[in-house]
C-alpha cells in the first residue's frame, strides 16, 4: 500500500491482545473505505501485545486486501502496555488526515457505524459519541453511569458517554494538544480524553454528540479495570479539576 500525498481521513485503532477481534475489524474498516471513496489512513498501535496481534493485522491485510490504491497503513507498538486512551493520543499524534477518527478492536462500535455521522464531523470540529442501547453487562452500564456522573460532575462538562468514542478535525486536535503540551497530560490513561475536553470548553470549542450503535463484544471477554485503575482515574479527574478548573465549585 503506497505512501498517498494527502489523506482525508485517518482512522485509529489500538488493540491489545485482540488477535481474535482484529480480521473482523479490518474488513469492518475496509468497507468504510470503499464506501468514503477517497484517501484514507489506517494506523495500528499496538499496546504491547502478546498474543501476535500486530502480526495478525498485517498478515490479514497482505492476505485480505494486498491492494488498496486510496488506503495508507501505518503501524506502531509501544514499548510497554500504556493503556487504550494513551494509545489512542500516540496515534492522533501521528495521523495526517483531516478527519481523526478511533475505533476499539473489540468491534462493539464499528468503522461503518460512523459513516452516518460523517456530514457532523465534517461541520464540527469536535464529534463525541453516545453508545446507543449499549450491548455491555449490567455491571459495565452501573459502573459507567457513575464515572459519568462523577467526571461531569467535578469537571463541568456535559457529556453524555465519556468513554464512548471521540471523531476530531485535525487542525482542532492539534489546537487542544498544543494547550496540553507544555507539561503534558496530568491524567495517565482513561481520563486523558476528559482532560482534552476540558481544555476545549475552555477554548470555547463545542463538542457535539451523536448517537451511535454499539455491538456485543465480537470475540473474548470484556477487560476489567482493576480496583488500582479505577482509583487511579478518580485521582486523574482530581488532577484535571485542580489543573484547569482552580476556582470551580461542583455544580
Amino acid at each position: 500500500m503506497k505512501a498517498l500525498n494527502w489523506i482525508e481521513y485517518s482512522i485509529i485503532f489500538p488493540f491489545h491482545n485482540e488477535k481474535e477481534n482484529l480480521p473482523f475489524l479490518i474488513d469492518d474498516a475496509i468497507k468504510f473505505v470503499h464506501y468514503v471513496e477517497t484517501n484514507c489512513e489506517f494506523i495500528f498501535i499496538d499496546d504491547n501485545s502478546s498474543d501476535n496481534s500486530l502480526e495478525t493485522v498485517m498478515s490479514h491485510l497482505e492476505q485480505r486486501h494486498p491492494s488498496i490504491g486510496n488506503l495508507e497503513v501505518v503501524f506502531r507498538k509501544n514499548v510497554k502496555n500504556l493503556g487504550c486512551h494513551a494509545s489512542v493520543n500516540r496515534g492522533l499524534e501521528i495521523a495526517s488526515g483531516k478527519y481523526l477518527l478511533w475505533f476499539p478492536t473489540d468491534n462493539q462500535i464499528l468503522p461503518t457505524s460512523a459513516i452516518p455521522l460523517l456530514h457532523d464531523l465534517k461541520r464540527n470540529r469536535i464529534l463525541h459519541t453516545v453508545r446507543a442501547k449499549r450491548r455491555d453487562p449490567i455491571y459495565r452500564k452501573i459502573l459507567g453511569r457513575a464515572w459519568n456522573y462523577y467526571t461531569n460532575l467535578f469537571l463541568g462538562l456535559d457529556v453524555k458517554d465519556v468513554d464512548s468514542v471521540t471523531f476530531y478535525q485535525r487542525e482542532v486536535f492539534r489546537v487542544i494538544a498544543r494547550e496540553i503540551d507544555g507539561n503534558g497530560f496530568v491524567a495517565q490513561n482513561t481520563a486523558q480524553s476528559l482532560e482534552m475536553f476540558v481544555v476545549a470548553k475552555q477554548l470555547g470549542i463545542p463538542i457535539i454528540q451523536r448517537k451511535i450503535l454499539h455491538e456485543k463484544r465480537y470475540s473474548g471477554e470484556p477487560k476489567a479495570i482493576t480496583f488500582k485503575e479505577a482509583i487511579n482515574s478518580f485521582i486523574d479527574v482530581l488532577r484535571i479539576r485542580k489543573k484547569y478548573l482552580k476556582s470551580v465549585e461542583p455544580q
